[in-house]
């Protein structure tokens, strides 16, 4: 459980990321190249792959009925971003 609660804090994290290159991309700022490269990297790519990789192994616990939930509202949270990404990339 503490690997499934460490994904969760960095899909998290990485989700504001997202958040952040959104807002970056309708309100342009001037921002030099590292802080550009990371929010992309981050925000677009790898907030992508963690959630999936969350929400996968939130299955997988729900199967094996391992689940204890711990910090639901996160995960809540989480799936919610994650379906907002699924609809503004695939439309």
């Amino acid at each position: 459980m503490k690997g499934f609660a460490w994904v969760n804090r960095v899909a998290f994290i990485l989700n504001l990321l997202y958040l952040v290159c959104l807002f970056l991309r309708y309100y342009p700022l001037s921002l030099p190249e590292t802080i550009v490269s990371t929010l992309v990297i981050g925000g677009w790519l790898l907030s992508f792959i963690f959630n999936i990789l969350l929400i996968g192994w939130f299955f997988v616990l729900k199967l094996q009925k391992a689940y204890h939930p711990q910090s639901v509202s996160l995960f809540r949270t989480n799936v919610l971003i994650f379906l907002f990404q699924i609809l503004y990339f695939f439309s």
